[in-house]
């Protein structure tokens, strides 16, 4: 393997942590704000609630990218979810593989609508939904709050993956 792909999957993993981290810090932001936000006059949530609830979800959704892209340029294959599944520390048993790959979809879409088209929620009491998008096979929690939370959790559930790698490619390459 050429130096300059080695120097390339060290900088995705490393970029990959720090989205985690990115992620993290937007949620918890989000989470501190939310208690106390209040619709604007359109019936919106408040700029820094759209904006940590954004950042966490495409910085959550960027860390596994990273994660992906450093695999895929490990193994040259497509850069895909299937290459993430089948490492046993990211999904010890396969248990909610499913689970986690609809989530991911259901995140990519997400992240596309945050991103390019200012993500619809609806205002229901004071608790604000995430658009739901067409064909993810996610079921879970819609509310921005716990939906932020689900995102983090899954970015967290690279760290122990890129560890992995830092230490089993990176020292070895």
């Amino acid at each position: 393997m050429t130096q300059r792909r080695v120097t390339d999957i060290k900088k995705r993993l490393v970029a990959a942590s720090r989205q985690i981290e990115i992620s993290r810090f937007h949620y918890h932001e989000l989470e501190k704000i939310l208690p106390s936000a209040k619709p604007d006059e359109r019936d919106m949530p408040p700029i820094p609630v759209q904006a940590f609830f954004e950042g966490t979800v495409i910085s959550a959704f960027a860390a596994i990218d990273k994660l992906l892209g450093a695999i895929a340029r490990h193994y040259s294959v497509p850069r895909e979810f299937e290459q993430l599944a089948n490492i046993e520390s990211f999904a010890p048993g396969s248990k909610n593989l499913q689970d986690k790959e609809n989530f991911y979809r259901d995140l990519k879409k997400s992240r596309n609508e945050a991103v390019h088209e200012s993500l619809t929620k609806t205002h229901e009491g004071l608790v604000w939904m995430v658009k739901k998008p067409n064909r993810t096979g996610y079921t879970g929690a819609r509310d921005i709050l716990r939906y932020s939370k689900a995102a983090v959790e899954f970015a967290q559930a690279c760290a122990p993956v890129i560890e992995e790698l830092e230490k089993n490619w990176v020292t070895t390459l």
